[in-house]
């Protein structure tokens, strides 16, 4: 009985004992950090907010921001914005995006000027009065 313990004992540290998990790793580049796509939670347009996706009166809208990494730059990627709205062709636009760290988040910038930030998952566009937000 007392070997049926020890060999149970020990069969419990060898399986409580894995290796240890390491996390995802750190992204290397801000463009790495803030790549992907991006589903639209709000949008606001001249002081109105309207939560997506929205739907009433037979109108559905809906839309992502996608954040792709230019090969071979460390600080440049490739967006693309989609609207989607019943009964309207997508609605999009892009181009190339800079991005930069600032403090714990990302700065985005289009020829010099800044329109946005990434803070964690969720990525935020400023463009005049309208505001897009969009989480990962």
């Amino acid at each position: 009985m007392k070997h049926l313990f020890y060999f149970m004992f020990g069969l419990l540290l060898l399986t409580g004992c894995g290796k240890d998990k390491k996390d995802d790793p750190t992204p290397k580049t801000p463009a790495e950090a803030v790549a992907g796509l991006y589903t639209m939670s709000s949008v606001t347009s001249g002081g109105t907010t309207i939560p997506l996706p929205y739907a009433a009166n037979g109108v559905n809208m809906s839309g992502t921001v996608n954040v792709v990494v230019v090969a071979g730059k460390q600080d440049e990627t490739n967006m693309t914005i989609t609207l989607k709205i019943t009964g309207s062709p997508d609605t999009g636009g892009g181009g190339p995006v800079q991005v930069k760290a600032a403090g714990t988040g990302y700065e985005l910038f289009d020829s010099g000027q800044k329109i946005g930030t990434v803070q964690g998952n969720t990525l935020t566009l400023t463009d005049d009065d309208t505001i897009i937000v969009a989480k990962k």
